[in-house]
């Protein structure tokens, strides 16, 4: 299973750049990135 962070800029009133950093400064305080469940020997 792969998730994914998106931003929708347009939708969310914010320039490219500004949705770009609240998805790394916010959504990522809720959704950490990092591998949760490694199989052994990996």
């Amino acid at each position: 299973l792969v998730e994914v962070l998106s931003m929708c800029p347009t939708n969310w009133g914010m320039s490219p750049v500004d949705a770009q950093k609240w998805v790394a400064e916010e959504m990522e305080k809720l959704y950490p990135l990092g591998e949760f469940k490694v199989p052994k020997g990996e």
